[in-house]
């Protein structure tokens, strides 16, 4: 699989199915590209910050800053936007609603906010505290601030549809969530919610006048993610998981899976099943097959080689290193293996 220094995770077809026209791209980059019309929005054009220097050292180039503003303070017209995207960018902001209404204040009506964001379990987060509605509120109204830098909010796919349910019910945002999906179709350790605005809000509802909104609903806000019973009545087996498209190769891929897990026999089957897994943004099958096949074959370096891959690509380069320097020692010739230990070793040096 992919050597780490020369990685690009695959574009998202829930993405394109939803956006179009032109829009923006909220802390791109090019190891992770959409491959949409989209302006990239970065809060610095420099190449030797700590996420580009990352960028480079993954897939050897930067993808270029199109405009210099804080993800949550765009210098743009109101309503210029069809689209705006995001992946990996909303737990880094301080106050995740400012940096939603101001997407919402850029779009046109029938325009989309598309966001993949980390699902805290499968990623390093996954012994942090999950962040309560109650907490994100207060954020809003204390206008929290801080440096976008560090992760500020942890998430499963349920906690943040609560928040985008509670803007639509006491923010009275102007939207309808068209399709979510709790395992996102890129890298596999996030989560996909898509929203749809319907229509602007009023001139007096400003961001100020929302969070005066907010304060005064914020008694009936509950201390937990399950408090508030929000999941039955967004009513949520009425929405696309994922587009049409996709949903409809589900049956067959689950038979496929399901048909490989019962019938695996040899290391080389159970690692094409876990490439196929991997290829199809479901790394935690992925692994499963990968761990089959160096059961099977402990001398097969392969899958240790691809199990640092998955490591790596959900942010554990510990681990990653590990499974790299695995497969070095019970295959020294596994050449994949050993670019890909060189190159988690040269980051871990800097």
């Amino acid at each position: 699989m992919t050597d780490p220094r020369h990685s690009f995770f695959r574009e998202s077809a829930i993405a394109h199915a939803y956006c179009h026209g032109k829009g923006l791209e909220i802390g791109g980059a090019a190891h992770n590209p959409f491959g949409l019309d989209a302006l990239n929005v970065d809060m610095s054009d420099r190449l030797d910050t700590e996420f580009k220097l990352e960028e480079i050292r993954i897939c050897g180039t930067a993808l270029p800053v199109d405009v210099v503003a804080p993800g949550d303070d765009i210098p743009l017209p109101d309503g210029s936007q069809d689209f705006i995207v995001s992946s990996h960018v909303l737990e880094h902001f301080p106050d995740p609603v400012k940096a939603l209404l101001e997407w919402d204040r850029l779009l046109k009506p029938g325009g989309i906010i598309f966001a993949i964001v980390p699902h805290k379990e499968r990623t390093m987060d996954r012994d942090q505290p999950r962040t309560a509605l109650s907490h994100l509120v207060d954020d809003f109204i204390a206008a929290a601030g801080g440096d976008f830098i560090g992760h500020y909010h942890y998430w499963i796919t349920e906690d943040l549809l609560e928040l985008v349910v509670w803007m639509i019910e006491t923010l009275e945002m102007k939207w309808k969530i068209e399709a979510v999906a709790d395992v996102d179709d890129k890298v596999g350790n996030g989560f996909t919610i898509v929203v749809r605005k319907l229509a602007n809000r009023r001139a007096d509802e400003g961001v100020e006048q929302l969070r005066q909104r907010a304060a005064r609903g914020a008694k009936t806000v509950g201390t937990g993610p399950e408090s508030a019973g929000w999941f039955e009545r967004l009513e949520l087996q009425k929405l696309p998981l994922i587009p049409h498209e996709v949903n409809e190769a589900l049956p067959a891929l689950k038979e496929l899976i399901e048909s490989l897990q019962e019938e695996t026999t040899s290391a080389a089957v159970a690692i094409k099943a876990g490439e196929l897994c991997f290829n199809l943004g479901i790394p935690r099958n992925a692994a499963h097959f990968f761990e089959k096949a160096a059961l099977l074959s402990p001398g097969n370096g392969d899958a240790l080689n691809n199990l640092g891959v998955i490591s790596y690509q959900q942010g554990d380069h510990d681990r990653a290193r590990e499974y790299f320097a695995r497969a070095v020692g019970i295959d020294p010739a596994n050449e994949n293996a050993r670019k890909n230990l060189a190159a988690v070793s040269a980051m871990a040096g800097r």
